[in-house]
């Protein structure tokens, strides 16, 4: 599967559902998390992804954009693949203005543990990557 298609973010979602340890740390985490991934067309990515999923359960999610997200997470598919590969950190990456996350600062805060589990279970799922970058989770 392709980083960030339909199928990979079908089997985000799911690993999410059943996480033992995101359903713990994420309780009361009601939000629709949206991930918008720009081109990075100097490595070959010409498209931008949207998806969005729906915390904790994860039983609701979609490719493009949702209606009313309580989050929106907007990064280069650069930056989103060195987060995947463990290179930087999704804190990191948006205190140093590499990625952006618009909500509720507070209740993000509140539940940076079940974000950084999201960021865990994105990176164990094998998948192709786009242009120059290699695949991860392998």
């Amino acid at each position: 599967m392709k980083l960030f298609d339909e199928a990979w973010v079908r089997e985000a979602a799911q690993r999410i559902a059943t996480d033992e340890i995101f359903q713990k740390k994420g309780k009361g985490f009601n939000a629709a998390y949206q991930y918008v991934v720009k081109a990075s067309p100097a490595m070959g990515v010409m498209q931008d992804a949207q998806f969005w999923i729906q915390y904790p359960q994860s039983t609701a999610w979609a490719m493009g954009m949702h209606p009313k997200p309580d989050f929106v997470m907007t990064a280069s598919y650069a930056v989103m693949h060195d987060i995947l590969t463990g290179k930087t950190n999704a804190i990191l990456a948006i205190t140093s203005r590499k990625a952006f996350v618009s909500g509720s600062l507070p209740t993000l805060l509140r539940f940076t543990g079940a974000v950084n589990r999201v960021v865990e279970i994105f990176q164990a799922i094998p998948a192709q990557t786009e242009g120059q970058f290699p695949p991860i989770g392998q």
